[in-house]
């Protein structure tokens, strides 16, 4: 089976201005905009990628990968001053990876498989067209904001 884009996911990121920087990991503060990366989306283990609207409550957040994106375990994704999920877009071209205990949050678009470990919550939504979703024991998608 050969590996593209789906048409949905070429729309997006035709229809965008990226930033494209070499690598996208925990630690790391995003204010509002596009980012991509040509490699995969990694955190280590208890580790955040904060996302800051900066007071906007509008703002926008796309996040673009033309790999995997994984979560190591106890890692967040961190929504502050005024970022909402429904205003998070993750666009990944691979699988997605949520370990044990870890929140993301956001609308989540991917190629592949999606799979939330232990405990693991997504805080949105998931489009994983073609691919398999895989909740471990007590892991939960929860259409809202997550509190940290």
């Amino acid at each position: 089976m050969e590996n593209t884009v789906p048409l949905h996911m070429l729309e997006i990121l035709l229809r965008s201005t990226f930033t494209a920087i070499t690598t996208i990991a925990g630690g790391q503060t995003y204010t509002p905009g596009c980012y991509s990366t040509l490699a995969a989306i990694n955190t280590a283990a208890n580790t955040n990628i904060t996302l800051d609207a900066e007071g906007d409550p509008n703002a926008v957040f796309v996040i673009a990968a033309n790999a995997a994106l994984g979560f190591g375990a106890d890692s967040y994704v961190v929504l502050r001053n005024g970022t909402t999920y429904e205003n998070v877009f993750w666009v990944i071209n691979g699988a997605i990876g949520v370990g044990a205990r870890s929140i993301l949050q956001g609308t989540t678009l991917n190629v592949g498989a999606f799979s939330l470990g232990v405990d693991a919550k997504l805080c949105g939504r998931a489009l994983v067209p073609g691919g398999a979703l895989n909740m471990a024991p007590g892991s939960s998608i929860i259409v809202d904001d997550c509190d940290l």
